[in-house]
């Protein structure tokens, strides 16, 4: 219980520094810490502060643990999520795509994962190098990219969505103020999808290297996306990575704790990622059925074109001949996609 405690600490630890807010940023998207004190500088001190408190803990409990090989790998760990949360906005020394940010996911949150599976098997007396011990760090590296995969890509979609809905909000009110750069690039910070339309298309690189400066680009890059199914793309990659980890348990006897390490790891990739939040459960551990509201319809391809549409009904914002035919395209595939779906429903 010791190591899920340490690393549950050094998880928390890296929430908490994430939500330190930049000069643009609202209160509302920040922690606690910034609502009680009502000010983005105060919390965000408060949220240095904690964060690096609990990391101290956990350095604490590393040390109770009076085992120094399992020391030096959860110490690993620790730089390793901070090599990857350093490397999270722009990775400049690598080319830009799917290889680059998977190696990123597994810096920032599959190491940690892996360390600590890797660990529990050392406590329960194998030994380091052994095939329980490395089956134990391929089954959490696996499921921690997959994890953080999926979670990028719900991001990624917020606030593409939010970003979409503003322009419309714009549209609908007759008055449109100026989007900033930071805002226009805020899609971008976790962008696996970006990074699979890359890999198609490298001249989108330029894009994930230097950002948008223009909603013409924005949009244009959008549509790219969505002509390559690069959130699919993404899906199936993470799905590929939970099959890698089941596969690492295949050396284990088969048992109920072994299922419910292959069920968890399903869990992961299920694209609300519902069963795997602590709100979804009451407070006896039985899962909270979700509403008709909370249920997501139709593909995710189709999602994402009825998203893309908000911004293309802007020609507000439509700069160039160029967006002009992005729209054009745009609107075709979502009347092709929504007559797909209607025939689904029949």
């Amino acid at each position: 219980m010791v190591i899920a405690e340490i690393i549950e600490i050094m998880h928390t630890s890296t929430i908490i520094h994430d939500t330190v807010l930049e000069d643009y940023d609202a209160l509302e998207k920040g922690n606690a810490a910034h609502r009680i004190y009502a000010s983005s500088v105060a919390g965000n001190k408060i949220s240095i502060l904690a964060g690096d408190f609990l990391l101290s803990r956990a350095s604490v409990l590393l040390s109770s643990l009076r085992n120094t090989a399992i020391v030096e790998i959860m110490a690993s760990a620790l730089e390793a999520i901070m090599k990857g949360q350093m490397q999270l906005h722009r990775p400049v020394t690598q080319k830009f795509g799917m290889e680059t940010y998977q190696k990123n996911l597994a810096t920032r949150t599959g190491n940690l994962l892996a360390s600590g599976c890797q660990c529990v098997a050392l406590v329960a007396g194998y030994e380091r190098g052994s095939e329980v011990a490395k089956a134990a760090f391929d089954y959490g590296m696996h499921i921690g990219i997959a994890y953080q995969m999926m979670k990028d890509l719900k991001i990624t979609e917020k606030n593409y969505e939010k970003l979409l809905l503003k322009m419309k909000q714009c549209l609908d009110g007759g008055e449109c103020p100026p989007f900033d750069p930071y805002e226009l690039n805020e899609p971008l910070q976790r962008a696996g999808a970006l990074m699979f339309a890359i890999d198609a298309e490298p001249e989108l690189e330029k894009y994930a290297r230097d950002g948008f400066d223009n909603i013409d680009s924005l949009l244009m890059v959008r549509e790219k996306i969505v002509e390559f199914k690069a959130v699919e793309g993404v899906q199936k990659c993470a799905e590929k990575h939970v099959e890698e980890a089941i596969q690492a348990l295949s050396i284990l006897p088969q048992s109920e704790h072994i299922a419910a390490l292959q069920n968890l790891a399903y869990m992961l990739v299920e694209p609300s990622q519902y069963r795997i939040q602590r709100a979804s459960y009451d407070s006896k551990g039985a899962l909270i059925a979700r509403g008709k509201a909370t249920e997501k319809s139709g593909t995710q391809v189709v999602q994402l074109l009825r998203s893309a549409r908000q911004g293309a009904r802007l020609g507000l914002f439509s700069m160039g001949e160029h967006v002009k035919g992005t729209i054009d395209r745009m609107s075709e595939r979502i009347r092709r996609a929504g007559k797909q779906k209607d025939g689904e429903n029949k």
